[in-house]
């Protein structure tokens, strides 16, 4: 019998396109229709250049982004894999990071991979501009959408090790290409308790000891190694490719993992940009 292997996603239903509640509904995560965030989120044509507009073949930060970012210092994740892979946080300049990601870097490397997440966009911040406003189903009669919370790399270092959130989340993707997979709360418990045991599958969240070392490296290779063997349908999950405006409904307490797909300028040695924005709510 073939290996079970996960399953795509089902489509938002229109309903969802525009109201919150009705994705809350849904039984399970879903995608929304492929481009439907590129006219709602102006950040995608402002600070991005998609491959062949400005001459590379990988996505870009805009030269304007570069120039008018403002000078704020952003919360940066460095993994080091040269020996054993550690991972540690520091902050950086946000146009310092900028200008580290139009750089080229030898493949492989061995510099530390930096990575912004979850960096909050709240109502001070300048660049929240860019995501104003809210694209539809966060945009709020009342006025009180949830702020956006912004995830920038290169197609290296963009990834997120298998985890669970206590809110339900609409993530959208702004330049080049993610791949997600996800799992139920029951089947992510199951899947993490015969990994690491009970003690770590019942944790409401996972700590900075699943960002490297072995646990990550277990999990890991249990999410993404084609030989893994799911022992229902339900442990196969779910997964889907992610592009440029493409968006995903993730509900509250689903695990869920993310890897960027790897793009490289040959005549350049740039890594192409990848950048996501979710809203939890």
């Amino acid at each position: 019998m073939a290996p079970l292997r996960p399953r795509a996603l089902p489509p938002v239903a229109q309903a969802g396109l525009t109201a919150a509640a009705a994705l809350r509904a849904l039984n399970g995560p879903a995608a929304f229709p492929k481009g439907h965030f590129t006219r709602h989120v102006p950040a995608i044509s402002r600070w991005f250049v998609p491959p062949g507009a400005g001459g590379s073949s990988v996505w870009t930060v805009s030269p304007t982004l570069i120039r008018d970012c403002p000078p704020v210092m952003v919360p940066v994740e460095a993994t080091i894999a040269a020996g054993q892979p550690h991972f540690t946080q520091s902050h950086l300049p946000l146009p310092l990071f900028l200008e580290y990601l139009s750089q080229p870097r030898p493949q492989p490397s061995a510099l530390p991979a930096l990575y912004l997440a979850q960096y909050p966009l709240d109502a001070g911040s300048p660049l929240t501009a860019a995501f104003t406003p809210p694209p539809p189903p966060l945009s709020s009669a009342t006025g009180q959408a949830p702020s956006p919370t912004l995830w920038l790399g290169t197609s290296t270092t963009a990834t997120s090790p298998l985890h669970r959130d206590p809110l339900a989340n609409v993530f959208v993707h702004l330049a080049g290409g993610k791949v997600v997979r996800m799992f139920s709360p029951e089947s992510g418990e199951r899947i993490l308790g015969r990994l690491l045991g009970a003690h770590v599958a019942k944790k409401k969240i996972r700590g900075q000891e699943m960002m490297a070392g072995e646990e990550r490296t277990k999990v890991d290779e249990y999410v993404w190694q084609e030989n893994a063997e799911p022992e229902s349908e339900d442990e196969a999950g779910y997964e889907v490719t992610v592009g440029s405006g493409d968006g995903v409904y993730i509900p509250a307490g689903w695990w869920h993992a993310v890897r960027a797909v790897h793009e490289v300028d040959e005549k350049t040695g740039v890594e192409g940009v990848c950048a996501s924005v979710n809203w939890w709510f």
